[in-house]
């Protein structure tokens, strides 16, 4: 059995990690634009960032089920899908940067698909919280739910300002 203890601490690592790649893609972008260190930067920065939003679904089911090995399997691989798809692009796909006098940001499939899977988290972890609600605790699912909300507004802010780099804050928070 793995203990939702245990689970959560698998997750606070990957944000670390996903935080210390977000410091790091910066530092590429100024210095090493064109580089192979930059993509690599990037792609570990995209991955992480959706292992970390992937690892928190898992956590939803996991509260909602009082196991891992209790989730319902075409549940778990339709979960799964989304982040499977992401790493592939971030492992494939293109990445575009814009670095100007307004700031910096990037562009590309890979980024578009890391956007897409964001969204279907969101949305799928706080339908689980009310689908869950006889099984997370209220204060819990309080939580989450807010934790949710605060990721949508930040990716909703991002989308439409590219500019305003607050994915680090979302999962920070």
């Amino acid at each position: 059995k793995i203990s939702t203890t245990k689970f959560f601490t698998v997750m606070l690592t990957s944000a670390t990690l996903y935080l210390m790649m977000d410091i790091a893609t910066v530092f590429t972008l100024f210095y090493h634009k064109e580089s192979l260190i930059n993509r690599i930067t990037h792609q570990a920065f995209i991955i992480l960032l959706i292992t970390t939003i992937f690892l928190t679904a898992l956590y939803v089911e996991i509260l909602g089920n009082g196991d891992l090995r209790r989730v319902n399997k075409p549940a778990l691989v339709a979960i799964s899908v989304p982040y499977f798809v992401a790493v592939g692009f971030a492992l494939f796909g293109d990445i575009n940067f814009v670095l100007d006098e307004n700031g910096l940001y990037s562009y590309g499939n890979m980024v578009s698909a890391l956007y897409s899977a964001i969204a279907f988290y969101i949305i799928e972890m706080f339908i689980e919280t009310f689908r869950y609600k006889n099984k997370i605790p209220s204060k819990k699912r309080t939580a989450l739910r807010l934790q949710f909300l605060i990721w949508g507004v930040i990716a909703i802010v991002q989308f439409f300002n590219q500019y305003m780099l607050l994915s680090g804050l979302g999962i920070a928070l």
